[in-house]
């Protein structure tokens, strides 16, 4: 099964189920209530690997925060370190992200 199809199958099952999305620019996206970007042809569906360098997926290396948009947000180090988006949507990976106590130390 390639991706295309993996894409074309979640477009069908939206529309079935009758919820409010829109496929922009290849990258499917739910409308109902806010905006959730589901990903593009390139990352949905598609679990991402550890590498050297952080992750990737198959189209090529994922995206991390940290290290390029930190300076266009004020999001604490902690959690932009473990931010990884696709390169090709900017879809985050929340997967990717630990669960972070948080409390007082």
């Amino acid at each position: 099964m390639t991706k295309n199809h993996l894409f074309n199958l979640k477009v069908k099952e939206l529309t079935l189920l009758k919820k409010q999305f829109k496929v922009i620019d290849d990258v499917l996206v739910i409308t109902e209530n806010d905006y959730e970007v589901l990903g593009c042809v390139e990352c949905y569906m598609t679990k991402p690997i550890a590498t050297t360098n952080g992750y990737s997926i198959p189209a090529g290396e994922l995206i991390n925060f940290y290290e390029k948009l930190s300076e266009v947000n004020n999001l604490p180090v902690e959690i932009a370190i473990n931010c990884w988006m696709c390169p090709f949507c900017g879809r985050l990976f929340k997967e990717l992200i630990p669960d972070f106590e948080i409390g007082e130390q």
